[in-house]
Protein backbone atom coordinates (compact mmCIF):
# COMPACT_ATOMS: atom_id res chain seq x y z
CA UNK A 1 0.00 0.00 0.00
CA UNK A 2 2.76 2.58 0.78
CA UNK A 3 4.31 1.85 -2.65
CA UNK A 4 0.90 2.23 -4.35
CA UNK A 5 0.36 5.54 -2.53
CA UNK A 6 3.76 6.76 -3.67
CA UNK A 7 2.99 5.84 -7.27
CA UNK A 8 -0.35 7.61 -7.02
CA UNK A 9 1.31 10.74 -5.60
CA UNK A 10 3.84 10.78 -8.47
CA UNK A 11 1.05 10.37 -11.01
CA UNK A 12 -0.87 13.31 -9.54
CA UNK A 13 2.28 15.46 -9.65
CA UNK A 14 2.95 14.56 -13.30
CA UNK A 15 -0.64 15.32 -14.26
CA UNK A 16 -0.45 18.67 -12.47
CA UNK A 17 2.73 19.59 -14.34
CA UNK A 18 1.14 18.54 -17.64
CA UNK A 19 -1.94 20.68 -17.00
CA UNK A 20 0.24 23.69 -16.17
CA UNK A 21 2.35 23.23 -19.32
CA UNK A 22 -0.74 22.87 -21.52
CA UNK A 23 -2.35 25.91 -19.95
CA UNK A 24 0.79 27.96 -20.54
CA UNK A 25 0.82 26.77 -24.15
CA UNK A 26 -2.82 27.53 -24.88
CA UNK A 27 -3.29 30.82 -23.10
CA UNK A 28 -0.86 33.71 -23.22
CA UNK A 29 -0.89 35.78 -20.10
CA UNK A 30 -1.69 39.44 -20.60
CA UNK A 31 1.39 41.57 -21.12
CA UNK A 32 3.59 38.55 -21.76
CA UNK A 33 5.02 38.25 -25.31
CA UNK A 34 5.77 34.72 -26.53
CA UNK A 35 8.42 34.30 -29.22
CA UNK A 36 8.33 31.69 -31.97
CA UNK A 37 11.12 33.09 -34.14
CA UNK A 38 13.58 35.90 -33.60
CA UNK A 39 11.70 37.82 -36.31
CA UNK A 40 8.22 37.50 -34.84
CA UNK A 41 6.65 38.18 -31.46
CA UNK A 42 3.13 37.11 -30.63
CA UNK A 43 0.89 40.02 -29.84
CA UNK A 44 -1.22 39.67 -26.72
CA UNK A 45 -4.92 40.43 -26.41
CA UNK A 46 -3.92 43.59 -24.54
CA UNK A 47 -2.04 44.94 -27.55
CA UNK A 48 -4.04 43.69 -30.54
CA UNK A 49 -7.52 43.20 -31.94
CA UNK A 50 -8.96 40.28 -33.86
CA UNK A 51 -7.87 39.95 -37.48
CA UNK A 52 -10.95 39.28 -39.62
CA UNK A 53 -9.73 39.76 -43.21
CA UNK A 54 -8.26 36.53 -44.54
CA UNK A 55 -7.77 34.29 -47.54
CA UNK A 56 -7.59 30.56 -46.88
CA UNK A 57 -6.21 28.66 -49.88
CA UNK A 58 -8.18 25.43 -49.52
CA UNK A 59 -5.83 22.72 -50.75
CA UNK A 60 -7.51 19.57 -52.08
CA UNK A 61 -7.45 16.44 -49.90
CA UNK A 62 -5.43 18.05 -47.11
CA UNK A 63 -8.03 18.62 -44.40
CA UNK A 64 -9.13 21.91 -45.92
CA UNK A 65 -12.84 21.25 -45.46
CA UNK A 66 -12.45 21.05 -41.68
CA UNK A 67 -10.71 24.43 -41.61
CA UNK A 68 -13.21 25.80 -44.15
CA UNK A 69 -16.09 24.99 -41.76
CA UNK A 70 -14.20 26.56 -38.87
CA UNK A 71 -13.65 29.78 -40.83
CA UNK A 72 -17.24 29.86 -42.07
CA UNK A 73 -18.45 29.54 -38.48
CA UNK A 74 -16.07 32.31 -37.39
CA UNK A 75 -17.30 34.59 -40.17
CA UNK A 76 -20.97 33.98 -39.45
CA UNK A 77 -20.50 34.58 -35.72
CA UNK A 78 -18.80 37.91 -36.42
CA UNK A 79 -21.14 38.99 -39.26
CA UNK A 80 -18.39 39.09 -41.88
CA UNK A 81 -18.67 39.15 -45.68
CA UNK A 82 -17.62 36.12 -47.72
CA UNK A 83 -16.44 35.80 -51.31
CA UNK A 84 -19.16 33.45 -52.63
CA UNK A 85 -18.78 31.57 -55.96
CA UNK A 86 -21.07 32.57 -58.81
CA UNK A 87 -22.27 29.67 -60.97
CA UNK A 88 -21.15 30.25 -64.56
CA UNK A 89 -20.18 28.14 -67.56
CA UNK A 90 -16.53 28.38 -66.50
CA UNK A 91 -17.09 28.26 -62.75
CA UNK A 92 -18.91 25.28 -61.25
CA UNK A 93 -19.76 24.09 -57.77
CA UNK A 94 -17.93 25.57 -54.79
CA UNK A 95 -14.88 26.68 -56.77
CA UNK A 96 -13.67 30.23 -57.27
CA UNK A 97 -12.34 29.88 -60.80
CA UNK A 98 -10.42 26.70 -59.92
CA UNK A 99 -8.55 25.10 -61.67
CA UNK A 100 -7.77 28.41 -63.37
CA UNK A 101 -7.09 31.85 -61.94
CA UNK A 102 -10.10 33.63 -60.51
CA UNK A 103 -11.80 36.12 -62.85
CA UNK A 104 -14.36 38.88 -62.43
CA UNK A 105 -17.90 37.53 -62.59
CA UNK A 106 -16.99 34.22 -60.95
CA UNK A 107 -18.04 35.48 -57.52
CA UNK A 108 -21.09 37.33 -56.24
CA UNK A 109 -20.71 41.13 -56.05
CA UNK A 110 -20.22 43.01 -52.82
CA UNK A 111 -23.31 43.94 -50.83
CA UNK A 112 -23.84 47.71 -50.78
CA UNK A 113 -20.15 48.15 -51.59
CA UNK A 114 -19.02 46.61 -48.31
CA UNK A 115 -15.55 45.02 -48.44
CA UNK A 116 -15.02 41.28 -48.45
CA UNK A 117 -13.57 39.75 -45.30
CA UNK A 118 -13.11 36.03 -45.95
CA UNK A 119 -12.26 33.97 -49.03
CA UNK A 120 -12.12 30.27 -48.24
CA UNK A 121 -13.34 28.27 -51.26
CA UNK A 122 -11.11 26.39 -53.68
CA UNK A 123 -9.01 28.91 -55.60
CA UNK A 124 -5.66 28.87 -57.39
CA UNK A 125 -3.37 31.13 -55.39
CA UNK A 126 -2.44 34.25 -57.32
CA UNK A 127 -1.46 37.12 -55.05
CA UNK A 128 -2.12 39.89 -57.56
CA UNK A 129 -5.63 38.64 -58.39
CA UNK A 130 -6.60 38.15 -54.76
CA UNK A 131 -5.24 41.53 -53.72
CA UNK A 132 -7.65 43.18 -56.17
CA UNK A 133 -10.58 41.52 -54.36
CA UNK A 134 -9.58 41.60 -50.70
CA UNK A 135 -8.89 44.68 -48.55
CA UNK A 136 -5.44 45.90 -47.54
CA UNK A 137 -4.03 44.03 -44.57
CA UNK A 138 -5.63 40.70 -45.53
CA UNK A 139 -3.69 37.71 -44.17
CA UNK A 140 -3.10 34.56 -46.22
CA UNK A 141 -3.44 31.05 -44.81
CA UNK A 142 -3.34 27.53 -46.20
CA UNK A 143 -2.93 23.91 -45.15
CA UNK A 144 -0.59 21.10 -46.24
CA UNK A 145 -0.36 17.39 -45.60
CA UNK A 146 2.40 14.77 -45.53
CA UNK A 147 2.92 14.06 -49.27
CA UNK A 148 2.59 10.27 -49.31
CA UNK A 149 -0.61 10.23 -47.25
CA UNK A 150 -1.90 13.01 -49.51
CA UNK A 151 -1.19 10.91 -52.60
CA UNK A 152 -2.98 7.92 -51.09
CA UNK A 153 -6.01 10.10 -50.32
CA UNK A 154 -6.03 11.51 -53.86
CA UNK A 155 -5.75 8.06 -55.40
CA UNK A 156 -8.66 6.83 -53.34
CA UNK A 157 -10.93 9.87 -53.74
CA UNK A 158 -10.45 10.30 -57.50
CA UNK A 159 -10.18 6.54 -58.12
CA UNK A 160 -6.86 6.90 -59.90
CA UNK A 161 -6.25 3.12 -60.24
CA UNK A 162 -9.25 3.03 -62.59
CA UNK A 163 -8.57 6.41 -64.19
CA UNK A 164 -4.93 5.58 -64.93
CA UNK A 165 -5.66 1.88 -65.60
CA UNK A 166 -3.13 0.81 -62.99
CA UNK A 167 -2.40 -2.87 -62.27
CA UNK A 168 -4.79 -4.33 -59.70
CA UNK A 169 -1.90 -5.78 -57.70
CA UNK A 170 -0.21 -2.99 -55.72
CA UNK A 171 -1.33 -0.05 -57.92
CA UNK A 172 0.52 2.49 -55.77
CA UNK A 173 3.87 0.78 -56.33
CA UNK A 174 3.21 0.55 -60.06
CA UNK A 175 2.28 4.21 -60.28
CA UNK A 176 5.27 5.46 -58.29
CA UNK A 177 7.59 3.43 -60.54
CA UNK A 178 6.62 5.50 -63.60
CA UNK A 179 4.12 8.27 -62.81
CA UNK A 180 4.79 10.27 -66.00
CA UNK A 181 3.98 7.23 -68.14
CA UNK A 182 0.53 6.78 -66.61
CA UNK A 183 -0.13 10.53 -66.63
CA UNK A 184 0.70 10.88 -70.34
CA UNK A 185 -1.28 7.78 -71.28
CA UNK A 186 -4.34 9.08 -69.44
CA UNK A 187 -4.11 12.51 -71.10
CA UNK A 188 -3.95 10.92 -74.56
CA UNK A 189 -7.34 9.29 -73.94
CA UNK A 190 -9.05 12.60 -73.09
CA UNK A 191 -11.08 14.42 -75.74
CA UNK A 192 -9.56 17.69 -74.56
CA UNK A 193 -6.15 18.04 -73.01
CA UNK A 194 -6.70 21.36 -71.29
CA UNK A 195 -6.55 20.24 -67.66
CA UNK A 196 -3.79 22.43 -66.20
CA UNK A 197 -2.92 20.16 -63.28
CA UNK A 198 -2.00 16.60 -62.45
CA UNK A 199 -3.81 14.69 -59.73
CA UNK A 200 -0.40 13.98 -58.24
CA UNK A 201 0.64 17.60 -57.61
CA UNK A 202 -2.53 19.19 -56.26
CA UNK A 203 -0.93 20.84 -53.23
CA UNK A 204 1.69 22.74 -55.23
CA UNK A 205 -0.82 23.53 -57.98
CA UNK A 206 -3.39 24.96 -55.55
CA UNK A 207 -0.66 27.19 -54.13
CA UNK A 208 0.03 28.63 -57.56
CA UNK A 209 3.15 26.74 -58.60
CA UNK A 210 3.65 26.26 -62.34
CA UNK A 211 3.21 22.50 -62.95
CA UNK A 212 5.55 22.59 -65.94
CA UNK A 213 8.41 23.71 -63.65
CA UNK A 214 7.83 21.26 -60.81
CA UNK A 215 11.09 19.43 -61.59
CA UNK A 216 13.13 22.66 -61.63
CA UNK A 217 14.74 22.59 -58.18
CA UNK A 218 15.81 26.25 -58.27
CA UNK A 219 12.33 27.45 -59.29
CA UNK A 220 10.71 25.32 -56.58
CA UNK A 221 13.12 26.64 -53.93
CA UNK A 222 12.50 30.28 -54.89
CA UNK A 223 8.75 29.78 -55.06
CA UNK A 224 8.63 28.20 -51.59
CA UNK A 225 10.64 31.16 -50.25
CA UNK A 226 8.08 33.49 -51.83
CA UNK A 227 5.19 31.63 -50.21
CA UNK A 228 7.00 31.81 -46.89
CA UNK A 229 7.06 35.59 -47.21
CA UNK A 230 3.47 35.97 -48.39
CA UNK A 231 1.63 33.59 -46.04
CA UNK A 232 1.07 34.35 -42.38
CA UNK A 233 0.59 30.68 -41.52
CA UNK A 234 0.42 27.31 -43.28
CA UNK A 235 -1.36 24.74 -41.12
CA UNK A 236 -0.23 21.10 -41.13
CA UNK A 237 -2.95 18.47 -41.13
CA UNK A 238 -0.95 16.01 -39.02
CA UNK A 239 -0.58 18.77 -36.40
CA UNK A 240 -3.93 20.43 -36.84
CA UNK A 241 -4.60 21.16 -33.17
CA UNK A 242 -1.17 22.72 -32.73
CA UNK A 243 -1.60 24.67 -35.96
CA UNK A 244 -4.89 26.10 -34.73
CA UNK A 245 -3.26 27.24 -31.50
CA UNK A 246 -0.77 29.20 -33.62
CA UNK A 247 -3.66 30.52 -35.72
CA UNK A 248 -5.42 31.74 -32.59
CA UNK A 249 -2.32 33.59 -31.45
CA UNK A 250 -1.41 35.11 -34.81
CA UNK A 251 -4.99 36.28 -35.38
CA UNK A 252 -5.66 37.45 -31.79
CA UNK A 253 -8.71 35.19 -31.66
CA UNK A 254 -10.49 33.64 -28.69
CA UNK A 255 -10.17 29.96 -27.83
CA UNK A 256 -13.81 29.46 -28.91
CA UNK A 257 -12.89 30.68 -32.42
CA UNK A 258 -10.83 27.57 -33.10
CA UNK A 259 -13.28 24.90 -31.97
CA UNK A 260 -13.96 22.57 -34.88
CA UNK A 261 -15.80 19.40 -35.77
CA UNK A 262 -14.47 16.57 -37.92
CA UNK A 263 -17.14 14.65 -39.76
CA UNK A 264 -16.66 10.91 -40.39
CA UNK A 265 -13.71 10.81 -38.01
CA UNK A 266 -14.32 9.03 -34.75
CA UNK A 267 -11.36 10.40 -32.83
CA UNK A 268 -11.35 13.27 -30.38
CA UNK A 269 -8.71 15.97 -30.81
CA UNK A 270 -7.87 18.69 -28.32
CA UNK A 271 -10.33 21.10 -29.93
CA UNK A 272 -12.47 18.67 -31.94
CA UNK A 273 -15.88 17.20 -31.30
CA UNK A 274 -16.49 13.88 -33.01
CA UNK A 275 -19.83 13.73 -34.79
CA UNK A 276 -21.42 10.63 -36.25
CA UNK A 277 -22.75 11.01 -39.78
CA UNK A 278 -26.37 10.10 -40.38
Amino acid sequence: MPRLAAYFTCLVCLCTVLVIVCARFLFIQEGEPVRVKQTFTFATRKSCSKKTDLVFVKVHKAGGTTVYRLLMTFGLRHHLNFVIPQWTRKNRGHNLGWPRPLEDGQYLPRIHGEPFNILTNHVVYNRETLQNIMPDGTVYLSILREPFSHLKSVMNFYNLPKLYKLPKEDPMKAFLAQPDFYERRWRRTRKTNNQPFSFTNLMSFDLGMDPSLRMDAEYVRRYIERLDREFLLVLILEYLDESLVLLKRYMCWDISDIFYTTMNLMTLGIFSCSLSSK
